[in-house]
């Protein structure tokens, strides 16, 4: 095997590898004899059929593997032989056979940033969070009010006009001369919703909520309005609204009251517990109201363990020094993309609802890739300083834990791994946590008081 490496950027290189005919040969018997112990060919016993018949078969599907098993083995021979430190799976470029089956490969390797630790950079290191501040009371209580208003019966006004608390279904569109926020409003969907819908808007009448509405003070404007009643009035957008292209603005909208409606909250008892639990028809609000509970402090304990997870990581990117080169910065943000991408299709969100959704994540996308690449590489190398192995039971977890955030059953995440080959990505994610749960095991928490809201 004949192995050449060519340095294309600092952590960067292309590998190229021939392998010699005979080589090919050997792959070829071997999955020839191999083939001939597993098929069926017609007119021959199992494991009597000759090579010929064999091949004359499964010719396709015989030159795939060899392919296949030749350019993993030697893949795998030239970054061990040439003691190359790959980061990412290296890309396969060229795979030629050339006629006298000399087989000639070409892979494109990102090299593993170096990094050096010592046990003083992550052993007992302090970290600071937010204390832990958990009303389980008062959450419970949330929790059944917006039960109460998801179960709540509407019952229709005709017979009065708008009043604080009720639920006015309108239209509007607004009334302005600027032709700049025509034309902003034409181009961008999400700007869009101040001029005008089209469709009917829910809005409900909240005093004290009136400075946080989607169109501010508009609940007090609307007041006594009956159905099917037209109403000029003026929208003036605080200088800090957070549609900046507004701030400061005062615009005239034209509003159009189709219904008034009040909604009748039901009382928190059993009927409302077996609404929220039908799975459970003997549900009782007391036992529901314990499970609520339990939920809560799972959900609220998980947080603040990965709050305290992220303050570690922070903490070891301050203490260990790390330059990552630029290309593996943009591969990194590509991948995160693509994934960001694929997630808002399968919770199948319009054209328009994804490049809203994409202009709010790319501008962050840099800072989690540098904060992604900088965890991973220092788990690595903390993982190879002690000897870090997972074990059968931490990989399970780390798979199941895998399965639960891709909403997905373990054959079903099997099936997955399988088809894009992420077997080395499986077992590096449960390296990943062994190494943040050593680290966890040793590091001082400091809860610091919470900030007070003003």
């Amino acid at each position: 095997m004949k192995i050449t490496i060519e340095q294309k950027e600092p952590f960067l290189i292309d590998l190229y590898i021939t392998l010699p005919p005979e080589a090919f040969e050997k792959a070829h018997q071997r999955i020839i004899n191999q083939y001939q112990k597993e098929v069926i060919i017609p007119g021959f016993r199992k494991g009597k059929a000759p090579h010929s018949a064999i091949e004359k078969k499964y010719a396709r599907e015989i030159e795939e593997e060899v392919f296949e098993r030749l350019t993993d083995e030697a893949l795998e021979s030239a970054l061990e032989q040439e003691q190359i430190d790959a980061f990412y799976q290296p890309i396969l470029r060229e795979q030629e056979l050339h006629e006298d089956r000399s087989l000639h490969l070409v892979f494109t390797v990102t090299l593993r940033p170096k990094v050096n630790v010592e046990p003083s950079d992550y052993s007992g290191i302090e970290v600071e969070v937010e204390e832990r501040l958990y009303a389980s009371e008062e959450m419970a209580d949330d929790f059944f009010e917006m039960a109460r208003h998801e179960f709540a019966n509407e019952i229709l006004i005709k017979d009065r006009g708008l009043m604080m608390g009720d639920e006015a279904l309108i239209t509007y569109e607004w009334q302005t001369e600027r032709e700049d926020l025509y034309e902003i409003a034409n181009a961008d969907s999400d700007f869009a919703t101040y001029f005008a819908v089209d469709r009917y808007y829910s809005h409900s009448l909240d005093e004290e909520d009136e400075g946080n509405e989607f169109l501010p003070g508009l609940s007090s404007q609307l007041l006594g309005m009956r159905p099917e009643e037209i109403r000029e009035i003026e929208i003036t957008f605080p200088e800090d609204f957070y549609e900046e292209r507004l701030g400061g603005l005062t615009i005239p909208y034209r509003v159009t009251l189709h219904e008034i409606s009040i909604k009748e909250l039901p009382p928190i008892d059993d009927l409302l517990a077996v609404q929220i639990n039908p799975h459970n028809p003997h549900s009782t609000v007391e036992q529901l109201r314990e499970e609520v509970m339990m939920d809560l402090q799972n959900k609220f304990d998980e947080a603040f363990e990965e709050e305290i997870n992220e303050a570690i990581k922070a903490k070891l990117a301050l203490n260990i020094p790390l330059n990552l080169p630029s290309p593996l910065i943009v591969k990194t943000e590509r991948a995160l993309i693509t994934d960001f991408v694929r997630s808002c299709k399968e919770d199948e969100l319009s054209e328009e609802e994804l490049q809203s959704e994409l202009g709010d994540f790319l501008p962050t996308v840099n800072k989690i890739a540098i904060k992604t690449l900088k965890w991973i590489v220092i788990a690595q190398a903390i993982e190879e300083k002690e000897a870090f192995e997972p074990t059968v039971e931490e990989f399970d977890e780390c798979f199941h834990e895998i399965a639960k955030d891709r909403d997905l059953s373990p054959s079903e995440l099997l099936e997955e791994i399988a088809k894009n080959n992420e077997f080395d990505s499986i077992y590096a994610q449960a390296a990943e946590r062994k190494v943040l749960k050593f680290i966890r095991s040793q590091a001082q928490i400091i809860e610091r008081p919470r900030a007070v809201e003003k």
